[in-house]
This record gives structure tokens, sequence and C-alpha cells, in this order.
């Protein structure tokens, strides 16, 4: 049997999450001096109230909570197990599911473990834990998953994405090969993508949120050419009647595009931490 494991700021559509062979681990959000445990412990509702006020930090998810996440799998049988992360450019959970992986495999020596380095983000992680959930459940094996998700990443996975300020990803460090003289005075838009080495960068710019998003789609047309979009996902943050209306105006342009599966929701609180209210995002995984 094959486990799977991904963390909380994948944004794994919980139609995956809901499923027995799955577990997912929090990262924490740390507001002040006190850490809560993404989606367990505190809400997209309580961060963005936060916010207003002041800037919360993140940090990867506790060492027992993941560890206890394999182990769990490996106790009720299961022998080969997939472990999913954003980029470990961006972030360090990549490194604490490898360490924990190793840790296992001591204790265990019959249990295979491949961590996935998605060089993604939110649901463009999620939606490689997706793929990988569906060749599980099409009993595939573990060595043709782990091929086939190899080959997938960076070619046929992609996110984009645009925030109304770069206030949250400067504030965090995340601001990668954004370029850094954007002109916020000039209201100008970056929309945002994930780059080979796992960084963000700039693939375009448009002036105000409205034109970004026309923009953003543009771009998402562009990268998906003739191909076949097999799922996508509808992100965003916040909850506010404009960027409503933004994610309406993309999800009417993505069916034209007749994808085999759409998911939409919310990015974690994690993800809204470094984004702050009123990110629109799309992200693929192609046939």
């Amino acid at each position: 049997m094959i486990g799977l494991v991904c963390e909380s700021a994948t944004d794994t559509p919980k139609e995956v999450l809901a499923k027995s062979y799955v577990r997912m681990v929090s990262l924490m959000v740390i507001l002040k001096d006190k850490a809560y445990r993404d989606v367990a412990e505190i809400s997209h509702e309580e961060v963005l109230e936060y916010m207003k006020h002041d800037i919360p930090k993140t940090s990867s998810p506790q060492y027992g909570d993941t560890y206890n996440a394999f182990e769990d799998l490996v106790k009720s049988g299961y022998k080969e197990i997939f472990g999913v992360t954003i980029s470990s450019g961006i972030s360090g959970t990549y490194n604490l599911f490898e360490n924990i992986a190793n840790d296992i495999k001591k204790k265990y020596p019959d249990v295979n473990i491949k961590i996935i380095d998605s060089r993604n983000i939110s649901i463009g992680a999620g939606l490689i834990t997706y793929k990988i959930s569906e060749m599980i459940d099409e009993n595939q094996t573990f060595e043709y998953i782990k091929s086939k998700i190899s080959d997938s990443i960076g070619v046929r996975t992609n996110v984009f994405f645009l925030v109304p300020t770069l206030t949250y990803l400067k504030a965090n460090g995340r601001i990668g090969k954004i370029a850094a003289s954007v002109g916020t005075f000039l209201n100008i838009k970056p929309i945002i993508s994930v780059n080979e080495e796992g960084m963000y960068y700039d693939v375009a710019k448009s002036r105000g949120m409205k034109e970004s998003v026309n923009k953003l789609m543009t771009v998402f047309e562009s990268w998906v050419g003739k191909r076949t979009i097999h799922a996508v996902g509808i992100y965003k943050s916040g909850n506010s009647d404009q960027t409503n209306e933004y994610v309406k105006k993309v999800m009417k342009r993505i069916k034209e595009m007749e994808p085999k599966y759409i998911f939409e929701g919310q990015i974690s609180s994690v993800a809204l931490v470094h984004t702050g209210d009123g990110l629109v995002g799309i992200a693929a995984v192609l046939d």
C-alpha cells in the first residue's frame, strides 16, 4: 500500500485530504509570541484580522507532528510513502521532511519513502499531491508514480498569481527574483510564478488589479498553449466582493479551456501571511 503526506502550505484539495492514506501536517503561524498550527488552530479570518495592525511570521511544521504523520502511515501498514512540500527554495519544510524520512527508515528499514520537492507553492504544490493520489487510486506502482511526478515538475505543473501589494512578500523575505523596481506608486502589479530553482519571479507586469487579472489569464493561457489541462486550481486570499469578482472572471475563462478537473478555494493561513489579502492565483497540472 502507498501512503501520502503533505503539508498545509500545499493547499491540497480537501477531496484529497479526505482519503484514508493521506496525512497533512500543519506549518506554524506565529502571532506575536504564540505559535498556532495552520488550519487546525487558527483560521484565515483570524490571520487577516491580525494583519490589520501587524505582520505575522511562519515556521516549518513541528518535528513531532511530522514524524507522527509518517509513522502513523507505517503503523497502518503503508510500506511505501510519498511526501510533498512546497518549494525548498522558499521553505525549509522539504529539509524537515527529508530528515524525518531518514529517521523513519532507520527505525523501519523495510519502508520506502520519497520526498517530492514540488518547486511550487500553494495549490501549485497541492495539484502535485492530487496527481499522486490519483495514480495511487489507479493502483500504479510506487516507482511508476515517482517517475511520472519527476517528469511533470517544472514541465507540466505551474502556478501564477498576483497580489495587491508586495509588502508581505518583502517583509517575510520571500521576494525572490521579483524586480525590486516594481513601482508601487504607479499601481503596477507583477504576475508572479516560481522558476526552475523554486524561487519567486515576476513573469509579467500590468497596471491595477483589473488589468492584471486579464494579464494573469493571458500568461496562463500562453503557458498552457495547445496542451490539455488535467486539473486546475483557482485560489484566493480574503473574501472581498472585488476579489470574488476577479475569481469569477478567471473561472469563466478557465472553463472555456475545458480542464478535466477544477478546484477552487482559499490559500492557507501560512501562505496568507506572505501574500496578504486579495491574492488571485491559478495553478495547473497538464496531461
